[in-house]
């Protein structure tokens, strides 16, 4: 939730939303940036609201700050906020990301976690002083079964979409590679690796049976 942008978002589309976190001085930081914008103090594995009450809930790069036990007891109480027709947007960094999206050091995620994770909390380079759990496809899809949802991987869209348009891309080093690929016409060629080496993006729903949602 930090700042509030996708809560700006949000209200400028009309749309009721409520950010959640559970940093006093973050909710605080939002209230600041946003006027107007409903914000609330909780752990988001104690949602203070009651069941079935949200029909989307969005994790925007918010999972990866969570630790791994603590992953499935969030995603069962989103489950339990959530409507039966509801749905949950996950976005998260990818272990295979080809920098760090917090660090920008390159492949460092691709390490045993015990060689990165004293990089994170040290705060090298851009990032906080705290440590990041990124996820595989198999492993996010693994933890969001777990917890009673069916997914869906839209990370194509992720690598299609950057590719497509390099002013998404917020890493310079990346976006002076896309810029390469393209220009010697191997964006057909780039799509393929850009959904292994991009930002996950799962769209989940309530559905024990999994029916109708397997890419």
């Amino acid at each position: 939730m930090w700042a509030g942008f996708s809560h700006r978002l949000l209200l400028k589309l009309g749309i009721d939303a409520v950010g959640l976190d559970r940093a006093r001085i973050r909710v605080k930081f939002s209230k600041e940036r946003v006027k107007g914008g409903n914000f609330a103090l909780a752990d988001a594995t104690k949602i203070p609201f009651k069941a079935e009450i949200f029909k989307t809930v969005i994790l925007n790069d918010v999972l990866e700050h969570v630790t791994y036990d603590l992953a499935k007891p969030l995603l069962c109480e989103i489950k339990r906020v959530l409507r039966m027709d509801g749905k949950l947007y996950i976005s998260v960094a990818n272990k295979f990301q080809l920098r760090e999206p917090h660090t920008l050091i390159p492949f460092l995620t691709w390490l045993p976690r015990a060689c990165y994770d004293p990089v994170m909390r040290a705060g090298v380079g851009r990032a906080c002083a705290y440590p990041v759990y990124p996820y595989t496809v198999k492993g996010l899809r693994k933890i969001c079964e777990d917890a009673g949802f069916a997914c869906k991987n839209f990370t194509w869209f992720y690598g299609w979409k950057k590719i497509s348009n390099t002013a998404y891309i917020n890493d310079p080093m990346l976006r002076k590679m896309v810029k390469a690929i393209r220009k010697l016409k191997l964006s057909k060629l780039a799509y393929p690796i850009a959904e292994k080496v991009s930002t996950l993006l799962f769209i989940c729903k309530k559905d024990s049976t999994m029916g109708g949602l397997q890419p």
